[in-house]
């Protein structure tokens, strides 16, 4: 958008020294068309150059004609037979559509005797013309340019004449000249911060290339520069229409007498140019627009549009205008677009910060940047200004030239009073507004700023506002916005409280009262009489502060409708409160009866927490109009009285309330509740014995400990997600726990009376998470068939701590089919069943169960597998071995697994180990394609517990890295260790990822053959508690990694394991899959194949070919993707899967944090040539290239030599240390 501001500015750069350039073959119509056009224009007053013969010498056309090219407002280009003749013609042809681009230009072609396409497709005499060219040498540098240009003017808007009448053709062409030429260019702002960007927006929607009428509407509140920025378009866009007409203020204009006639007139002026037009009454007017203007191209801006009749006497339909033509209305009222049926809406919002701070310094320092010692100052009015534009502009030209002391006294009164000159601007938003619209925005701008919007629709539903609608037009017309479900407003907006302000002198003749300071003066004894107006008080104060009243200080607030207090201590008890009041909060009451002897009939929300009421039944009468009772934290509160007189109760939160015994049978009856919060009601024993509403979303028990009996749910409920009932003293669940069909989420937790689960928990087929931790009385689960159940789409049980001793209890849990997470820790069970069933199990934690012996059958799938802690198996953990990383046939499993284990070495059979937290070593040549399997081992030799995580790097001699993965974070305790099982597909996956579809196979292989060592590194940090982490601390542990290869064979407790599939064959078996059309590309590194969609799982990279360049070979792939387990429940061991990804910053932070330093650093590609040189590759197949050596055959050769001699050693080797007994 170059050209953007050109049509403003050309006149300043290069003068306009005329409005016309006619280009022209003189030979063909110097005498006739020519002649007549060039008078024609100047006596109309147009300013036309017509060359001279004089100036045609030489090849190049002169500087003196292209200055009067660039100097003109429109270029005339006249095609002739023989105008491609002239290669003078040509080059004018080729600058004056340079003009059109950099400067916006306006360039008309004429087709004189000859057809466009003639010129388009240089054909005819133009053909002929430009073939003369083909033959002169120094003439193809220009040929192609001048084709070019031929071509792109034929395509050009014009007039073709062909034995036409040369005069109607040049009327038409002074009338279209005029017309753009008597276009007033309108001033768009002093300092147009900003504006550039808003057109590259608005471009797209304006479209001015599609041929149908548009109507484009811009809203905003006042002040965000609607009429600025629809200036600019004016401005940039009308040129490309064949009339066009701003109408500013509409609004203003049309209220005075006969201003929509004077509008209409205006309008028809800015079109035809025709002064004598008079449109009389309104039809008649709606008339000659839709007869003048319908077949024109048009563009029409009306500024400030407030009323419907405004659009519909101006531009009321779409055929009205001609074809491509585009109507812009600015206004405040967005409802106002929407009514008229405008479909392309654009909200302008404030300035960014950088954006408002330039403009503010411009207008007040007329520079770009604030002066140094201004720069907070400036920053505060920014803020203040909160990227309104007018604001910034006022305030700006207002302090331009002032000291810094005037500077802050400025803005310490703009906090305490806007801008009178901002408040008038502003105001006419909300005089626009009907009355009770006018209400509804007062006590929001007053009271509910930043408030739930349901919220407030519920506390001022009874009035007459109509909240739902009113908060729908307050958005409208850009007085407030939602922003996630919350009100928010303008600062600047919050004229609403001047307004209040303005209404009296004296704060308690005000309507509503929201600063401490007015509050605390008219409680005083001499304004208490003044409160008969009084409709709302808010105070909210920092810190607990005393209110003095005296017994009748509520007694004038005979229509107080509102009353909010926060932090405030009463001098005494409130004894008289308004029948009108529709919102009590008093958190903190501290007396111990209700304030009221009957209720408020038209309350709504009563929000008393934290008080000192000791009785409720008093006083809590005719309160059909409840809604929200929240009495959080009562600690004197015994008993929830009838709530029968409060039927469109849908909030109920008792929770904390420690003296609570009973909440009344009625309660149950309540059809229209929605939440009912007791949870750490601890004296709670008795609750209503059915629940009939189908509207709870929130039904919670938690820590009422003496509660025995659940209620019975007598109507299905949808919307529950988490029922918690932890903590209580229930002996079993009603067999109507299946109404509650949408529940996701059951917590049981510590309820140690519980002995039965009844089978109709089968029916909630929702259900994902159950948590029985520390259950102690559970005997058994209820039997669950597939065939009569259906699929149980339980994937989280916890059965952590629950006391059990018998294998058979979890014969049931291990046929669920879809569960994921299962802890079993802290328990007495020496045996499981197999686990093998459970084919969608990732997490299996055994941790603290002392007697286990063995682990369990596991299904083939990647886990994590926690089992540290179990003395019973430190015997046997090598044993264990053989289940964990080898399937039923004797082979290596295909899939990841991660096991902590009890053990303090190392095992023997381990080819490499350190005493230290690091391990690297030198693999053999061309060894790597031949990996199937890594394991690796961490011993914790510290006395506290660490979380530990794994770094596998895989690296060129030079300790590039080529390949690497992470693995975190576990906690690790003391006499216990981690292993890791990584198989050859997740290798390839995460470490070597690659596509059939992008690398050959060949450069895949030399590739892999870039691994000269692998290396193995840990790192840890300790636990302080159960949420917390120490920051850094050293790590005590030691390690080991042992490699398999292809043919390999490993010996366990006597045990013989074959190793599957090595990278090498996975690769090969990818390639004939793919060359044979059956490849399914959906890898991920728990599938044999490895691939881009494996890799894209691992590393969330979207573009191979963006990402690939070798400075990555592993490093731009961004490898640590950190990822966690969730905590399996009260804070017990976390560990971390490949499969889960934690999306939470904070959690990252406080579990662990691995140092990105050498995950940064760009790998450098090192050649294998004498001086290893750094190259820099994009593709895989170019990373391998660099590797060979300048003769092909020598380095094969010397390829096999290293490969049989390390092969020979590599197999003495593993002889000797791969066969343990």
């Amino acid at each position: 958008m170059d050209h953007l501001l050109a049509s403003s500015s050309s006149s300043s750069v290069f003068g306009n020294q005329y409005h016309v350039f006619l280009s022209f073959r003189g030979e063909d119509t110097r005498k006739t068309f020519i002649g007549h056009l060039y008078r024609a224009l100047q006596q109309n007053g147009i300013q036309t150059f017509i060359d001279d013969e004089e100036l045609r010498r030489g090849e190049e056309i002169s500087l003196s004609l292209i200055n009067a090219i660039r100097g003109s407002k429109i270029s005339i280009i006249i095609f002739s037979k023989n105008y491609a003749s002239s290669s003078w013609c040509l080059d004018e042809l080729v600058e004056i559509l340079k003009c059109r681009e950099s400067l916006g230009q306006l360039v008309w072609p004429v087709f004189f005797d000859v057809d466009p396409s003639e010129v388009r497709n240089h054909t005819g005499s133009i053909g002929e013309a430009l073939a003369k060219y083909e033959e002169s040498l120094n003439k193809k540098a220009k040929l192609l340019k001048w084709k070019a240009a031929l071509n792109k003017a034929s395509n050009l808007s014009g007039w073709h004449l062909s034995n036409g009448d040369e005069s109607q053709l040049i009327q038409k062409m002074v009338e279209a000249a005029l017309s753009k030429l008597n276009r007033r260019h309108l001033h768009v702002a002093k300092y147009p911060v900003g504006i550039e960007d808003l057109l590259e927006d608005l471009e797209p929607l304006i479209d001015v290339a599609n041929k149908h009428v548009g109507f484009i509407g811009l809203y905003g509140m006042g002040g965000i520069g609607k009429t600025t920025i629809a200036k600019a378009v004016y401005n940039y866009f009308a040129d490309e229409f064949e009339g066009s007409s701003f109408l500013a203020d509409v609004r203003e204009t049309s209220k005075q007498h006969l201003g929509f006639v004077q509008l209409r007139e205006t309008l028809l002026f800015d079109m035809l140019g025709d002064k004598k037009l008079k449109v009389g009454n309104t039809h008649r007017g709606i008339n000659i627009i839709k007869e003048r203007l319908c077949n024109k191209r048009v563009l029409i801006i009306l500024d400030d549009v407030d009323e419907v009749e405004q659009f519909d006497t101006l531009a009321g339909g779409h055929e009205w205008f001609g074809l491509g033509s585009r109507i812009i209305i600015t206004t405040r009222n967005k409802h106002l677009l929407t009514t008229h049926g405008v479909n392309v809406i654009y909200e302008v919002r404030g300035m960014d910060h950088e954006r408002a701070l330039e403009l503010l310094s411009w207008n007040a320092f007329m520079r770009e940047k604030p002066l140094e010692n201004y720069l907070e100052l400036s920053d505060r009015i920014v803020c203040y200004a909160d990227g309104l534009p007018l604001a910034l502009v006022v305030l700006g030209s207002f302090l331009c030239g002032r000291a810094e002391e005037q500077w802050q006294s400025a803005i310490h009164n703009l906090e305490k009073k806007p801008d009178k000159k901002l408040y008038q601007i502003l105001k006419i938003s909300y005089d626009a507004l009907q009355d009770n619209e006018k209400s509804l925005f007062l006590d929001i701008a007053c009271f509910f700023v930043g408030e739930d919007k349901d919220y407030v629709i519920k506390v001022l539903g009874s009035s007459n506002f109509c909240p739902v609608i009113g908060i729908e037009v307050l958005t409208d017309m850009s007085l407030i916005n939602v922003e996630f479900k919350r009100l928010r407003m303008h600062h600047l907006i919050e004229v609403g409280k001047e307004i209040v302000c303005q209404e009296s002198p004296e704060a308690g003749k005000r309507s509503r009262l929201w600063s401490p300071d007015d509050v605390f003066h008219v409680f005083s004894e001499n304004t208490v009489r003044l409160f008969y107006k009084l409709l709302g008080i808010m105070l909210k104060l920092p810190e607990q502060r005393t209110l003095y009243l005296n017994a009748t200080s509520f007694n004038k607030m005979k229509r107080l409708r509102l009353l909010i207090f926060n932090n405030v201590v009463l001098s005494t008890a409130i004894g008289y409160l308004s029948n009108e009041l529709r919102l009590i909060d008093l958190p903190g009451y501290q007396f111990p009866t209700l304030p009221f002897n009957s209720g408020p009939k038209q309350l709504v929300v009563l929000n008393m927490p934290h008080n000192h009421i000791h009785q409720f039944d008093k006083g809590f009468k005719n309160f059909e109009r409840l809604k929200v009772l929240k009495l959080s934290h009562s600690k004197f509160l015994r008993k929830i009285p009838d709530l029968s007189t409060a039927p469109n109760l849908e909030n109920l939160h008792v929770d904390h309330c420690t003296s609570l015994t009973d909440i009344h049978e009625s309660v149950g009856f309540l059809t229209k509740l929605v939440i009912l919060d007791a949870q750490r009601c601890s004296n709670l024993s008795t609750v209503p014995s059915n629940l009939v509403s189908k509207y709870f979303t929130t039904l919670d028990f938690q820590g009422c400990s003496r509660l025995q009996i659940f209620p019975n749910i007598v109507e299905k409920i949808k919307f529950i997600s988490s029922l918690n009932l932890s903590g209580t003293a229930i002996k079993e669940l009603p067999s109507s726990i299946d109404h509650i069909v949408g529940l996701h989420e059951l917590h049981l937790s510590a309820c140690r009376k519980l002995v039965h689960i009844p089978s109709s928990i089968y029916k909630l087929v929702f259900l994902d998470v159950l948590n029985l931790t520390s259950c102690t009385s559970l005997s058994e689960f209820p039997n669950y068939v597939q065939e009569i159940h259906g699929n149980f789409e339980l994937s989280k049980l916890y059965l952590q701590n629950s006391n059990i001793s018998k294998e058979d209890f979890l014969v049931t849990p291990f046929s669920f089919p879809l569960l994921q997470h299962l802890d079993l820790s802290g328990n007495r069970f020496a045996t499981l069943p197999s686990a093998r069933k459970v084919s969608k199990l990732s997490y299996l934690r055994l941790a603290n169960c002392k007697l286990l012996r063995e682990i369990p059958e596991l299904p083939e799938c990647q886990i994590n597998l926690e089992a540290s802690d179990c003395k019973s198996l430190v015997e046997t953990s090598w044993k264990t071995m053989t289940k964990i990383i080898s399937n039923d046939t004797g082979f290596l499993r295909d899939s990841e697994i991660k096991v902590t284990l009890p053990g303090s070495d190392i095992p023997d059979w381990f080819s490499h180990k350190s005493i230290t937290e690091s391990v690297k070593f030198d693999m053999p040549r061309n060894m790597s394609k031949k990996m199937a399997a890594v394991i690796i081992c961490a011993v914790s030799r510290s006395m506290r517990e660490q979380i530990i995580g794994m770094s596998f790097e895989l690296l060129h001699k030079s300790d590039s890295r080529v390949g690497s993965l992470r693995r975190g974070n576990v906690l690790v305790e003391p006499g216990n260790m981690w292993l890791i099982y990584l198989p050859a597909s997740t290798l390839l996956s995460e470490c070597l990822p690659y596509s059939p579809f992008k690398d050959t196979k060949k450069s895949v292989l030399k590739k892999i053959n870039l691994v000269y060592k692998i290396k193995v590194s840990f790192m840890s940090r300790s636990k302080k508690n159960d949420y917390d982490y120490e920051r850094e601390v050293p790590i005590f542990i030691c390690c080991g990694i042992h490699v398999l290869w292809d043919q390999d064979e490993l010996m366990i407790e006597q045990k013989r394991i074959k190793v599957s599939e090595p990278i090498s064959h996975i690769i090969e078996r990818t390639y004939d899959d793919f060359a044979n059309g059956g490849i399914q590309f959906s890898w991920s590194s728990r599938q044999k194949g490895a691939g881009l969609w494996g890799r894209k799982n691992m590393f969330e990279i979207e573009d191979w070919e963006e990402k690939e360049e070798v400075a990555n070979i592993s490093e731009t792939e961004k490898i640590i993707d950190r990822t966690f387990d969730d905590f399996a429940n009260e804070g017990n061991q976390f560990s971390w899967s490949s499969q889960q990804k934690s999306t939470s910053v904070s959690a990252r932070t406080n579990i662990f944090e691995i140092e990105d330093s050498e995950e940064k650093e760009k790998v450098t590609n090192i050649s294998e040539t004498a001086d290893m040189e750094v190259a820099e590759v994009t593709s895989s197949e170019e990373l391998a290239n660099i590797f060979e050596t300048e003769d092909m055959e020598e380095d094969e050769e010397l390829a096999n030599i290293s490969e049989t001699k390390d092969m020979e050693e590599l197999t003495t080797k593993k002889m000797s240390c791969c066969r343990i007994c």
